[in-house]
């Protein structure tokens, strides 16, 4: 799936999580999952997996999560989809993707990738 999320300061970013978001209060996922933001030129930047741990997705009924270590997340969305949080993590070696590390959400939309079978 994607999750793309746009802050109240027009920051745009996300994820590309290979697995399905589900309930599990435990990291999961693979080495294919990256994160992404748009700077202010609107060019992307590309954060793939750094290697250094295995700390994709994480949710459960209060947040869904992507990236982690020291207790941070890449990003963070609350259960109320209108707080969130993003710090720098070593799984993507990313910066705050948000405009800031707390942020408040105008628009969050997660588009499930499917294979059709015929």
């Amino acid at each position: 799936s994607v999750v793309v999320v746009t802050d109240t300061e027009g920051r745009i970013f996300g994820g590309f999580a290979p697995e399905p978001w589900e309930p599990r209060s435990k990291f999961y996922g693979s080495g294919e999952a990256f994160v992404f933001f748009f700077d202010g030129t609107e060019e992307l930047r590309f954060f793939p997996w750094a290697t250094t741990n295995s700390y994709f997705m994480y949710s459960d009924f209060s947040v869904l999560a992507m990236g982690g270590g020291d207790g941070r997340h890449a990003f963070a969305i609350r259960s109320d989809l209108l707080h969130g949080s993003s710090s720098p993590t070593s799984t993507f070696g990313n910066p705050v993707l948000a405009a800031s590390e707390d942020f408040v959400v105008r628009d969050v939309e997660l588009w499930a990738l499917t294979e059709v079978e015929s």
